[in-house]
């Protein structure tokens, strides 16, 4: 996390001193609760609280917005987070998932990891044409999204796991920002995509104060649904939940 605060920070310093280019990094944390079900190569349907036992997450936050003067040339937006959630679950039934069977009154573990990497190029209205109060935003995000879902007994350590590592996903990106003349502002973004069975969608609201000038603090909710099917692995996740981040704009 040092190297990456680091590394941010140079950036403000590089860019925040060229006329007409602005850069707005955060780093912050989430707290998101799990919800949905999951299963591999056609096993049993498996929700994530009341069968895998599957608790809350506080994961990390790093965000880089790079906005610019020249016109057409889109706008770059960075993001990343990674997310675990793990849980421990005595079966109550019969468990099938992947090539592995796991018995009734088996003390079943769990571990899902989702992480996500979003590049975004988008493009913005002339400030005048709004009078510097609202600031919509649209273009296109690209996720590259990793899913990997491990179950393993307790006792005898058997255990399976269904993977997909940095599947790209394109997605449309809507933003609107609201900026009153006090010091705090109202941001909401958007990214979906529906393609066949698989559809993915997140949003967010975030309230931001700036106490002091070029630093802000943010208070927001997002909620992040994804319905995958490929590769053998069929998963209804939503994830959803409060978060804070602590940003600097130069």
């Amino acid at each position: 996390m040092r190297k990456v605060l680091a590394l941010l920070g140079f950036l403000g310093l590089c860019f925040g001193v060229v006329p007409g280019i602005d850069l707005d990094v955060s780093v912050g944390f989430a707290s998101l609760s799990p919800s949905g079900s999951l299963s591999y190569k056609g096993g049993t349907n498996l929700d994530l609280k009341n069968n895998l036992g599957l608790k809350s997450s506080n994961p990390l936050i790093y965000r880089l917005r790079f906005e610019h003067f020249i016109p057409i040339v889109p706008n770059l937006y960075l993001q990343r987070t990674d997310q675990t959630f793990k849980g421990t679950k005595t079966t109550s039934q019969t468990v099938n998932y992947g090539n592995k069977t796991f018995t009734v009154g088996t003390q079943l573990e769990t571990t899902l990891k989702v992480a996500k990497t979003d590049l975004t190029l988008y493009w913005g209205l002339p400030s005048f044409i709004t009078l510097g109060m609202l600031k919509p935003e649209f273009g296109i995000n690209v996720r590259l999204l990793s899913y990997e879902a491990t179950l393993k007994d307790k006792t005898t350590n058997l255990s399976e796991s269904a993977k997909i590592s940095n599947i790209p996903i394109p997605m449309g990106y809507l933003a609107l920002e609201l900026n009153p003349p006090l010091l705090f502002k109202v941001r909401g973004e958007l990214r979906i995509i529906s393609l066949g069975k698989n559809s993915y969608n997140e949003w967010n609201l975030e309230a931001r104060l700036t106490p002091l000038p070029l630093f802000y603090v943010g208070l927001g909710y997002r909620s992040e649904n994804l319905k995958l099917d490929q590769n053998n692995i069929k998963a209804n996740l939503s994830f959803s939940g409060i978060y804070a981040v602590l940003g600097l704009v130069f």
